[in-house]
């Protein structure tokens, strides 16, 4: 490892190499923090990933290559958090993006339990799905520090609304899913479902 220190706190450009001398990875630091695009190299010294730093977190786009030199996946990204926006790419640079939607499922029990469910879920095969409460940052992103992430029984995540006999429930269920991509990017949709019921 290549380190340089001002003062104690790391600056400028610090690289990691692997055994076989060829770099691992090059950061660059300013006053401690990351700053500007970090790489991070294959073995043989090709370029692997370039991750666009401000204040110590992933802000830009972060893009993965194909040991071919082609780009494999461009990912948007805000203070570290994952956007809506997945792009990836074969071995011979054609898009092979898959968008899934976010799917709800109602389940009306308004008759034996005065409960009214919504349950979540992607289109096709789900890759480790997680679900908030919410619509995206400035119409793209994640915040796991505003949005409240959505209850889960098992793998089923699920909204309950209680909706006492004689009431009406009218509410927007705004929600924010990320999972998997096929290619293990992490992929993010928004969905929004008017509800409009009565337990009479």
């Amino acid at each position: 490892s290549q380190v340089n220190y001002q003062n104690g706190v790391k600056s400028g450009v610090a690289r990691q190499f692997y055994r076989n001398g060829k770099q691992q990875k090059e950061i660059n630091y300013v006053n401690g923090s990351r700053e500007g695009i970090t790489r991070v190299f294959y073995e043989d010294g090709a370029l692997y990933r370039e991750s666009p730093y401000v204040n110590d977190e992933i802000t830009g786009t972060l893009r993965i290559y194909h040991p071919n030199g082609q780009v494999a996946a461009e990912i948007p990204h805000r203070k570290g958090e994952p956007g809506i926006g997945l792009r990836e790419y074969n071995t011979k640079g054609v898009e092979v993006t898959e968008s899934p939607k976010i799917l709800f499922k109602v389940e009306n029990k308004l008759k034996s339990k005065n409960k009214y469910i919504v349950y979540l879920s992607f289109e096709g095969k789900n890759r480790s799905p997680e679900f908030w409460f919410g619509s995206p940052v400035e119409g793209t992103f994640l915040d796991t520090d505003e949005h409240v992430a959505i209850a889960r029984e098992g793998n089923r995540y699920y909204v309950e609304y209680e909706v006492p006999q004689g009431r009406r429930l009218i509410t927007t269920l705004e929600v924010i899913g990320q999972m998997k991509s096929k290619y293990k990017n992490p992929y993010l949709a928004a969905r929004t479902l008017e509800i409009d019921v009565a337990n009479r």
